[in-house]
């Protein structure tokens, strides 16, 4: 048997985490026909109606370049709409058909958070989801220095 060297670097396990947990979740949207930051975009606006894009790619972490491109794909699949807030922003709020795809992709979302954490022992289930708090406000913090 080789030995991987890096088997025991956590960035190295987390990288690897990560691709097997984005793969899963992107299987899970495919039927749908939506991408992960669009799943992620269309539920922050359910759960805020009148968002603005500025709002939203803030809270998300998505960079204000790709959020128009991005509302612009969801708009085109009738899943949002935009208002007018002012000269600049638009108020963002999920369609009828947004509103019966995003009960799916929520659906989807919440079997697959319940698959991965069912992968931890359930003793270290609330260590893990702590850890990984610790691990994204770091980054977090190092992005906006």
């Amino acid at each position: 048997m080789i030995k991987n060297p890096f088997a025991d670097y956590p960035g190295y396990l987390l990288r690897h985490a990560s691709n097997a947990n984005l793969n899963a979740i992107y299987d899970r949207l495919r039927p749908l026909d939506l991408r992960l930051a669009e799943a992620s975009v269309l539920l922050l606006i359910q759960a805020n109606p009148g968002v603005t894009q500025s709002e939203a790619c803030q809270t998300l972490g998505i960079a204000r370049a790709n959020m128009a491109p991005l509302v612009s794909r969801l708009e085109s699949k009738d899943l949002v709409s935009r208002t007018p807030v002012d000269g600049r922003s638009y108020g963002l709020t999920v369609t009828p058909q947004g509103k019966e795809i995003a009960k799916r992709a929520d659906a989807e979302l919440k079997a697959h958070e319940k698959e991965l954490l069912d992968a931890v022992p359930k003793e270290l289930r609330q260590s893990f989801v702590e850890a990984l708090g610790y691990i994204a406000a770091f980054n977090a913090a190092e992005q906006t220095e």
